[in-house]
């Protein structure tokens, strides 16, 4: 499976001998191939997308993958442009993205990443921040809080006075940290 995911996509197939050879040079597993034709009927009883070409050029290749390669670019492109990720984070999680479709589409999406003097965090818990901040569990109030009113730019407490206070205090506070 782990073969097909890497190697195989509609252009680049790989036949049964193909696998065979693979399997047994660089995993030392001897195996023939009717074998490969009966894994193949089960990866694609199990769910994955095996595709079968007949004819001149006869392989198996998956077909449908989790993400589509402008998908993976697109999230390429987000992790990317997030200032808040650092660039070694970055590298790594696009390292990620990259095993996620085979090899010759990694190629290119390694050729479409470009890193030039965008703005990045060097504080790596900050990437962990985010994760924490997902985690908080949030409630929800129906509590009235104060009444707002502004025209133009302008925007006032106007009532309850408990509140109109407390905010007031609370920006005093704000403003001396700041």
């Amino acid at each position: 499976m782990e073969i097909l995911l890497e190697r195989t996509d509609d252009e680049h197939m790989l036949n049964a001998s193909e696998l065979c050879t693979i399997l047994d040079q660089e995993y030392g597993i001897s195996t023939d191939r009717r074998t490969i034709y009966t894994e193949m009927e089960i990866l694609d009883k199990f769910g994955l997308d095996i595709q079968q070409k007949k004819g001149k050029c006869p392989g198996y290749y998956i077909g449908v993958r989790e993400f589509e390669l402008p998908e993976l670019k697109l999230l390429v492109d987000a992790v990317q442009s997030s200032k808040f990720i650092t660039e070694k984070k970055s590298k790594e999680l696009i390292q990620k993205l990259e095993k996620l479709c085979c090899k010759s589409d990694a190629d290119m999406l390694s050729k479409y990443v470009f890193i030039v003097n965008r703005p990045k965090t060097e504080n790596e818990t900050v990437y962990y921040n985010v994760d924490y901040i997902h985690r908080v569990p949030v409630s929800v109030s129906t509590q009235f809080f104060g009444w707002l009113t502004g025209i133009g730019s302008g925007m006032r407490i106007v009532g309850p006075e408990e509140v109109r206070q407390q905010y007031k205090e609370y920006l005093q506070d704000v403003i001396q940290n700041y």
